[in-house]
């Protein structure tokens, strides 16, 4: 929800409107063996990719599909995990992959906890069972959310940034282009 707040002009959007969940499909270009691979494998197989390739379709799920494709967010593909897609566009090279400590250093992501959408979203609690995907034993509401899904453990989303690629591996120059 936080990325709907304002447009790329600076307009604020209060309430922000946002997809239920973003899904990203990988392109047909980036398909590899999957073999086992040391990571000095993995980064001369990206090295390869020409500038221009698509990583990744992106996809806004307007709605969940079930609590089981919640469950399991990845199986099944597009058609089993995303509520009424709509495409938004592809996550492109558009220079040559590298190796470096960009991911390692300077590029932070903070995670959007979903207790956060369901306060400015409340209708996406009707869609599935919030609750057993959260591992809550009560009933969610969008004023009764808990702070934290009871069944998460600390790590990644306690803090305000996580590390993106502990092995030095980025697509640094890879750009959504909508």
């Amino acid at each position: 929800s936080d990325l709907q707040k304002f447009s790329q002009d600076g307009t604020k959007h209060d309430p922000p409107k946002f997809p239920f969940k973003l899904f990203m499909v990988p392109s047909q270009a980036v398909q590899t063996p999957e073999t086992e691979k040391t990571p000095d494998q993995v980064h001369a197989e990206m090295a390869a990719f020409p500038v221009g390739t698509t990583l990744y379709n992106v996809h806004a799920c307007q709605k969940a599909m079930s609590i089981e494709a919640e469950m399991t967010p990845t199986d099944g593909g597009l058609e089993k995990a995303c509520g009424e897609p709509v495409l938004l566009g592809a996550m492109v090279t558009t220079s040559h992959c590298t190796t470096s400590t960009y991911g390692d250093d300077k590029f932070h992501i903070r995670h959007q906890r979903i207790e956060e959408d369901w306060q400015l979203e409340p209708s996406y609690l009707s869609t599935y069972d919030a609750a057993q995907a959260c591992g809550w034993s009560g009933k969610i509401t969008a004023d009764g959310a808990p702070t934290k899904c009871s069944g998460e453990k600390d790590g990644m989303l306690d803090g305000d940034r996580a590390s993106v690629n502990p092995r030095k591996m980025v697509v640094e120059t890879a750009k959504l282009a909508l």
